[in-house]
């Protein structure tokens, strides 16, 4: 086996799992950037691209902690309840009501409109895409000029948003990398 096929694996059983390459060839690239490696070193490898890497994980798990300590609440049908910031990949308009996303596949149903909800959570980790959506930065796979993907759906983006949204998105994936 192989690290891209072992990486595969990780991924399926720990979705959020730091991945880094080292290689001596960048013919694994391509692979690697599909599985969203926080890196991928050429050896030889310095002190200094090793404190580098070292820095970029720990303030991606520092942001992921600090979604996970941040929650949405919801109400539901008199129930209430919470959801950390983390687990949730995206939240739509369903009606009248808010249709939260979550990581293990479920959907949470929430009184509320969008709007009132974006000005309350939007910031670092989501983003407004779209009249209907709300997205979770941390869970973009990609994005086109017009949709985002996240966890395999199509997320549209609307003109009025498309400016921010891409600008967001290219910070995030460029984040930590010295050019």
């Amino acid at each position: 086996m192989n690290g891209i096929e072992l990486a595969k694996k990780l991924r399926m059983v720990q979705e959020e799992a730091q991945l880094c390459f080292v290689s001596t060839s960048d013919d694994f690239y391509r692979e690697a950037y599909d599985l969203y490696a926080v890196q991928y070193l050429i050896k030889p490898i310095g002190e200094e691209s090793i404190k580098k890497l070292l820095r970029k994980v720990q303030k991606d798990l520092a942001g992921r902690l600090n979604d996970k300590e941040k929650t949405l609440i919801y109400s539901w049908r008199g129930k209430s309840g919470a959801i950390p910031y983390g687990k949730i990949r995206y939240i739509s308009t369903r009606g009248h009501a808010l249709a939260i996303c979550c990581t293990d596949g479920k959907i949470q149903e929430s009184k509320g409109k969008l709007n009132d909800l974006e000005r309350q959570i939007c910031g670092d980790t989501f983003l407004r895409c779209h009249q209907s959506f709300i997205v979770n930065i941390r869970h973009l796979e990609s994005m086109d000029s017009s949709e985002l993907m996240v966890a395999g759906e199509q997320i549209p983006v609307s003109r009025r948003y498309y400016a921010e949204v891409k600008k967001r998105y290219q910070k995030m994936l460029f984040e930590g990398v010295d050019w």
